[in-house]
C-alpha cells in the first residue's frame, strides 16, 4: 500500500497582518496570531485514519514569508500533496503557496470554506488564471473529503476540480457529514507553533477550539444557519463531550503552557448540561487556566453563568447583530433584543468581560433601526464591539435578498478576491432604505455611540493604542468623534 505524504500550509500574514483563516469566518487582525488550530486536527485524522505522513507549517502564526514557504516545499519535495488554506479576503495571496508547492511537483488541493462552496468553478478559473495553483478544492468537512480523495482519488465527495478545460463536482450531501465528533483526534499540539498564539485582547499562549459544529440558528446572512449550498459544517448539531474536551484542555494547560482557550464553536451554550458538565470536569481535574466563548441570549441565565465563571470563563461574546427587534426578525434571529441587553447585563453582573457583533445595513436597515440600535449600545454598554457591514456572502439567503432587491451592482466574488472589499470592513452594500454612503455613515454613529459609551471604553481604546499616544493622534481622534460629520439626512 501506497503511504500518501501530505504537507499542511497555513499562508503567510497579509501584508504584514495576521490574518485568521477558519471555517466559517476570516478576519485581517493586526493586534492577533490565530491559532492554525484545524489544520492541525486535520492532519492528526489523517495520519490515524489513513496512515498519511503528515507535516504542517504554519506560516502566520510562525511569521514567515513565502521566501521560507518555497523553501519548506524544496525540503518536502518528496512528498505528493500539499493543502492549502485560505480565506476569501486573501485568496489570491494565499494561493501563492500552491503555486510554490506545484513548481516542486506537488499536487494542490485547496481548502478555501466561505466563496468555493457557491462558485466552485468559478473559484477554479479564478486562481489558475495566471498559472497552475490548484488542481482540488475540497469542499465540505476537510477531514471527510481529503480521505476520501486518498482513497478514491478524483471520485472523492466533496471534491471540485477541472480537467481539459472541463468542470467537475462530485457533491458531497447533507446528510454526508462527520456524525460523530468523538472520532476527532485531540491534535499533536507540536505540530503548531502554539507559544506564538495570542488573542485579540492580548492574552497568551492562547489556543482556540471547536467542541462542536453545526448551528440551530437559521440566520439568513451566515455563511451556517444561512447557507443555501453545501458548506463545510452545516446546520446539523454535533458535539464532543465534556470529558473530551476537559482531556484536551489539560493538554494544552499541562503540556503547552496555554493560558487562555477560546472555544469557537458557533454556540458553546446551546447545551447547558454539556457546559456544567465541562464545568465540573474542570473543578474535579483542578484545571486552572481562563477561557472565553461565544454565546446566544437565548442560551444563557444567571446559574449558568455563575457555574462557568468559578470554572475559569472570562470572557463572552454575543452575537446581537442588532438593537431594532424589527431587524433581528427580518434576519430571522429568533432572539429579542430584551433577550440581548438581559444576557448582557447578567454577564457584566458577574464580572464576565462582554463582546458583542453588529452588523449594519442588513436589507431592511433603515435610519429608525439605526437609532434603535445606538439606544442599545448607550444602554447596555459592552466591554468591545465588532462592528461590521453587511456583506452578501454567495450561497447565502442574504445575497440572494440582496441581488432580487439591486443592492449592491458589483461581482462580489470578484471584489473580494481584488481587495476591493475587505468584508465588513466598509459598506458595499445598500439596504432597502438607505444607500451605500448612509450605511457607511450609520456604521460612523454606531461606532462612536459605542465607543463614547463608557469611560472604560475610552480609557482602553487609550491604553490600546498607547505606543501611538501623542497631539497629532489625539488631535486625528478627537476629530474624528467630535467633529460635524457628514450625515446626508442634516
Amino acid at each position: 500500500m501506497k503511504e500518501n505524504k501530505i504537507l499542511i500550509i497555513n499562508p503567510p500574514r497579509f501584508e504584514g497582518k495576521n490574518v485568521r483563516r477558519d471555517e466559517r469566518s476570516a478576519d485581517i487582525l493586526e493586534t492577533e496570531v490565530s491559532p492554525f488550530y484545524q489544520g492541525a486536527v486535520l492532519a492528526e485524522y489523517l495520519r490515524r485514519e489513513t496512515g498519511a505522513t503528515v507535516k504542517v507549517l504554519d506560516a502566520n502564526g510562525l511569521d514567515l514569508d513565502y521566501r521560507a514557504v518555497g523553501r519548506f516545499v524544496e525540503e518536502h519535495k518528496d512528498y505528493e500533496y500539499a493543502i492549502i488554506k485560505a480565506a476569501d479576503d486573501t485568496l489570491l495571496h494565499d494561493v501563492e503557496a500552491g503555486r510554490l508547492a506545484k513548481r516542486q511537483g506537488l499536487k494542490t488541493l485547496l481548502w478555501e470554506p466561505i466563496l468555493s462552496p457557491a462558485e466552485p468553478e468559478k473559484i477554479l478559473r479564478l486562481v489558475n488564471r495566471d498559472g497552475a495553483a490548484v488542481d482540488y478544492l475540497i469542499l465540505g468537512e476537510a477531514e471527510l473529503t481529503t480521505a476520501d480523495f486518498l482513497e478514491k482519488g478524483e471520485a472523492g465527495r466533496g471534491l471540485a476540480y477541472l480537467k481539459e478545460g472541463k468542470f467537475f463536482l462530485n457533491r458531497r450531501e447533507e446528510c454526508d457529514r462527520l456524525a460523530d465528533l468523538e472520532r476527532l483526534p485531540i491534535p499533536d499540539f507540536r505540530d503548531l507553533p502554539v507559544e506564538n498564539y495570542r488573542s485579540w485582547f492580548g492574552e497568551g499562549p492562547w489556543m482556540t477550539l471547536f467542541t462542536s459544529r453545526g448551528c440551530p440558528g437559521r440566520c439568513n446572512f451566515c455563511l451556517i444557519g444561512g447557507s443555501n449550498v453545501f458548506r463545510g459544517y452545516g446546520g446539523r448539531i454535533r458535539t464532543m463531550s465534556a470529558s473530551r474536551i476537559a482531556d484536551e484542555v489539560e493538554i494544552l494547560i499541562k503540556k503547552h503552557g496555554v493560558k487562555h482557550i477560546t472555544f469557537w464553536d458557533d454556540c458553546f451554550t446551546l447545551d447547558h448540561k454539556r457546559v456544567l458538565d465541562f464545568c465540573g470536569e474542570v473543578r474535579r481535574r483542578k484545571l486552572r487556566f481562563r477561557w472565553s466563548c461565544m454565546s446566544r441570549a437565548d442560551t444563557v441565565d444567571e446559574e449558568l453563568l455563575v457555574r462557568m465563571k468559578e470554572a475559569g470563563l472570562r470572557r463572552i461574546g454575543f452575537g446581537v447583530e442588532s438593537g431594532s427587534q424589527r431587524i433581528l426578525d427580518s434576519i430571522p434571529k429568533k432572539t429579542t433584543v430584551a433577550q440581548n441587553s438581559k444576557a448582557i447585563s447578567l454577564s457584566k453582573k458577574h464580572g464576565i468581560w462582554v463582546w458583542i457583533y453588529l452588523i449594519v445595513g442588513l436589507p431592511e436597515e433603515d435610519r429608525e433601526s439605526v437609532e434603535e440600535t445606538i439606544a442599545f449600545l448607550k444602554k447596555s454598554k459592552p466591554d468591545y464591539l465588532f462592528l461590521g457591514c453587511n456583506t452578501p456572502f454567495p450561497g447565502t439567503v442574504n445575497f440572494q435578498t440582496c441581488l432580487d432587491n439591486h443592492l449592491f451592482s458589483q461581482d462580489v466574488i470578484d471584489a473580494i478576491t481584488r481587495g476591493k472589499i475587505i468584508t465588513g470592513a466598509k459598506a458595499q452594500a445598500a439596504s432597502k432604505h438607505l444607500t451605500v454612503k448612509e450605511v457607511e455613515e450609520a456604521k460612523y454613529r454606531l461606532h462612536k455611540a459605542f465607543v463614547l459609551s463608557s469611560p472604560k471604553i475610552i480609557m482602553k481604546k487609550l491604553i490600546e493604542n498607547r505606543r501611538r499616544l501623542g497631539f497629532g493622534y489625539l488631535k486625528e481622534k478627537i476629530n474624528y468623534f467630535f467633529k460635524r460629520h457628514e450625515d446626508p439626512h442634516r
